[in-house]
């Protein structure tokens, strides 16, 4: 993934500590994998699974093109 890829999706807590929170990804580190969201209510810890939600349009129309990145 790039960068940019995953900036203005919802991320969603879907289980364990801190199940139904939801925030928006505001940066994504490609190389370290770590996505920046604003601070969450209860922690996530190794219990919490997760979901990226991308929106289909912006797969249509491609990562680049929506995120803002280069092409």
């Amino acid at each position: 993934a790039l960068n940019y890829a995953y900036v203005n999706c919802t991320l969603t807590l879907t289980g364990g500590t801190g199940s139904g929170q939801e925030r928006t990804i505001s940066a994504y580190d490609a190389d370290t994998k770590v996505a920046t969201v604003s601070t969450w209510d209860t922690t996530p810890d190794s219990t919490t699974t997760y979901n990226i939600d991308v929106p289909l349009f912006a797969v249509r129309l491609g990562f680049s093109n929506y995120f803002g990145g280069a092409t």
